[in-house]
C-alpha cells in the first residue's frame, strides 16, 4: 500500500483557498437573496388554484355545437368544391391524342437472314462446346 506524504504547509494553503472560496460563495448567494426579496415584493406570487380537469391529467369530453358542426362542414365542403374547380381549370385544355405508329412488319426476306444468323451463331457457339469438351 502506497501512502502520499503531503506538507503541512501544501494543507494550510488549500485550506485557506477553500475558505476564500466559500467566502466569495457567501457573498454571492447573498446577493441573489436580496434580489429575490427585491421581485417578490414586486410582484407576489399568485394563489395557487385547484386543479382542473385538463391539468390532473385527464381530458374530458369536448362537445361542439351543431351550429359550429355545420359551420365547419360548410367551410370543407367549400375548399373542396375550390379544389375541384381548379383541377378542372386546369386539365381543362385536354390536346387530342397522337396517332400511333402503324406497327412494323418484317419482310419474309429479312426474316431469313436473322433466322441463318442465329443458326451460324448457334452453330458456332456448339462448335467451341465440343473443342473444350473433346479437347
Amino acid at each position: 500500500m502506497t501512502t502520499t506524504t503531503i506538507s503541512t504547509g501544501t494543507l494550510k494553503a488549500a485550506i485557506i483557498g477553500m475558505r476564500l472560496q466559500r467566502e466569495k460563495l457567501d457573498s454571492a448567494i447573498g446577493e441573489l437573496e436580496q434580489f429575490l426579496k427585491a421581485a417578490e415584493s414586486l410582484t407576489p406570487d399568485p394563489q395557487p388554484t385547484a386543479p382542473t380537469q385538463a391539468t390532473a391529467g385527464t381530458k374530458g369530453k369536448r362537445d361542439m355545437s351543431a351550429a359550429a358542426r355545420k359551420r365547419i362542414a360548410a367551410a370543407q365542403k367549400k375548399r373542396w368544391a375550390d379544389y375541384h374547380k381548379q383541377q378542372e381549370i386546369a386539365s381543362a385544355p385536354v390536346l387530342q391524342p397522337i396517332a400511333e405508329k402503324p406497327k412494323r412488319v418484317l419482310s419474309a426476306k429479312g426474316r431469313r437472314a436473322i433466322i441463318a444468323a442465329a443458326k451460324r451463331r448457334h452453330a458456332k457457339q456448339r462448335e467451341l462446346k465440343t473443342m473444350a469438351a473433346g479437347g
